[in-house]
């Protein structure tokens, strides 16, 4: 600009870019003149900060946020924001960190530092992510029960940072469900048993490590019951008998009763033992027993058959000896009268043959002992025929 007396010079939309010295030169022809000025600009905080926008730390570590402030004038605070929580705050200064000590998966998310002066405020944002080994849940109850015979289906959800790379349900130590790469896994035990009962894990496993939990099944079944005696049990009259059973049952049992054939002779009530006791054992008190316990679910029984041996049994039992001889002497008589009746039946036989028989009449004969009367006598079948009476 030529043959002025003043000079203007506009910035238009200044920003803080804008500022610094600005010299105005004039020159003549007695020489050169200058001057200066400084430029200042104002504004709000400029907040940056070195590391990533993303931040990754394992769970346990230590993890360190830093924010850097440039404005003009100076900040009046700093503060550092956890979502919408403010965690930190300083007054007066340009820098500011924060230091999170044992990093757990509950630390990660979004973490804000914001800085005011006069002229307004600015902030910037970073995000927390914390890697950790998988936190394994159920939504049922830590212990469960269920009734014999029903269906049971075990669920368990991951959540984890990266995701599970298996997850799997054990009962005991014995792998019964698998899935890859999955956060939710089930499985269902159709009909249900009493040897369902149990701990059942699930465990789910990535790049950190691993993670469980357990629940308890718990069936409830009605009684079992057992004895200790045989199926089949022998006593002597006279003597004392204890019938017992036993019952299993992981309910409360409601009670225990003891029959003889279809009468109840004996009941108690929840107790897991029960013994009958027949003081003075008669013939009359043989027969089928059985226990039979109930509870909420249902009832369950056993049997045993009582057998009496006699008095007179026994003393037939200790002679065992004469028996035997009476037995064979018994055995030759009946041999013998066999015989004897053969012998008769030959002897009838014979007797059916004509006899002649004579009897002295008073006839002589050739010398005294001979003399006499003599007649003619036919025996038939033992009767006695004369001559005059004929034979048929």
């Amino acid at each position: 600009m030529h043959n002025v007396n003043e000079s203007c010079y506009t910035i238009q939309h200044v920003n803080r870019d804008d500022q610094g010295n600005y010299t105005c030169i004039a020159d003549s022809i007695d020489g050169r003149g200058l001057v200066t000025t400084v430029l200042k600009v104002r504004y709000k905080p400029e907040v940056s900060i070195i590391h990533d926008f993303s931040e990754d730390v394992h769970e346990g570590g230590t993890k360190k946020l830093c924010c850097y402030v440039g404005s003009n004038p100076s900040p009046t605070s700093i503060r550092w924001f956890n979502r919408s929580q403010e965690i930190s705050v300083i007054n007066n200064a340009t820098e500011m960190c924060y230091t999170i000590k044992n990093v757990s998966r509950y630390d990660q998310g979004n973490y804000t530092c914001t800085a005011e002066n006069i002229i307004g405020s600015g902030s910037v944002r970073t995000v927390l992510k914390v890697k950790y080994k998988p936190l394994v849940l159920i939504k049922h109850d830590l212990i469960e029960e269920t009734n014999e015979g029903e269906t049971k289906t075990f669920c368990c959800y991951v959540h984890s940072n990266p995701a599970p790379t298996s997850t799997s349900w054990f009962n005991e130590n014995q792998e019964i469900s698998d899935t890859h790469n999955g956060t939710d896994t089930c499985f269902t035990i159709e009909k249900v048993s009493r040897y369902d009962s149990g701990v059942y894990t699930c465990i789910a496993e990535n790049s950190i490590g691993i993670g469980s939990i357990a629940t308890i099944l718990k069936v409830n079944y009605k009684p079992v019951v057992s004895r200790k005696h045989d199926l089949i049990e022998e006593i002597h009259e006279g003597e004392t008998k204890n019938l017992c059973c036993y019952v299993d049952s992981n309910t409360a049992i409601t009670s225990t009763r003891w029959f003889n054939g279809s009468q109840e002779i004996f009941t108690t009530d929840n107790v897991t033992e029960t013994c009958y006791t027949i003081k003075n054992v008669s013939r009359y008190d043989q027969g089928i027993y059985t226990c039979t316990a109930e509870n909420t679910i249902g009832s369950g029984s056993i049997t045993i058959v009582l057998q009496v041996k006699s008095n007179y049994q026994l003393k037939e039992n200790a002679q065992p000896l004469q028996s035997v001889v009476l037995g064979g002497l018994l055995g030759t008589i009946a041999v013998l009268v066999v015989g004897m009746g053969i012998l008769f039946f030959h002897m009838q036989r014979k007797k059916k043959q004509r006899i002649l028989s004579t009897i002295n009449l008073g006839s002589q004969r050739g010398n005294d002992d001979e003399s006499g009367h003599y007649m003619e006598i036919y025996t038939i079948d033992e009767s006695i025929v004369m001559p005059w009476q004929g034979i048929d």
